[in-house]
């Protein structure tokens, strides 16, 4: 991973008040950003390319004690290229809540976003808000997959669609999607 935020094991506390700006992570082997147990905390006008799995992962690893993440900024970065996996993969074994994707860009790229807590994990994802990005190369099938959320807001974004749909929601509560461009 270009960064890694949080133990791994669930034994310490979790990172918070994280700042991670003004980067350029290209060429990794994992993750660009990988957060298994942080709160408060930004990532913004960063560039990433060449990345081998998500861009950005937020996936708690272990239940006890818990691991998760709250009140996530992912604001105003760029993504150059087509993406191997997702622009941001949000699932795993603890809490996801107030996360904000909003202006980022893909060139080359799609807005992949996935937010499914593990199946009988028993969590759910609250606080989404998904606004105002641009993704450029057209996609078939659904583009953003969401399971579980509470508090879902999905507005302003631009993808190009082939063919299926933007969004694809399940199980979930208090949805707003509206004013998208495909």
């Amino acid at each position: 991973d270009c960064v890694y935020l949080g133990d791994g094991s669930g034994a310490l506390p979790w990172s918070s008040d994280i700042w991670i700006h003004d980067s350029v992570c290209t060429g990794n082997g994992r993750m660009g950003i990988a957060i298994v147990a942080a709160r408060h905390f930004t990532i913004e006008r960063n560039s990433f390319s060449a990345i081998a799995y998500h861009v950005i992962d937020i996936e708690p690893n272990h239940q006890s004690p818990v691991e998760g993440a709250s009140y996530v900024m992912i604001r105003s970065n760029t993504v150059h290229g087509a993406l191997k996996e997702r622009l941001v993969s949000m699932d795993g074994w603890g809490p996801i809540d107030h996360v904000t994707i909003t202006a980022n860009m893909m060139s080359g790229g799609a807005l992949i976003i996935a937010a499914r807590p593990f199946a009988g994990s028993g969590y759910r994802i609250s606080g989404l808000v998904i606004t105002n990005n641009t993704g450029t190369q057209s996609e078939h099938g659904s583009i953003m997959d969401f399971v579980a959320n509470d508090s879902l807001t999905v507005t302003g974004n631009r993808q190009p669609i082939s063919s299926g749909s933007l969004t694809s929601v399940s199980n979930s509560t208090n949805v707003h999607i509206s004013g998208n461009v495909n």
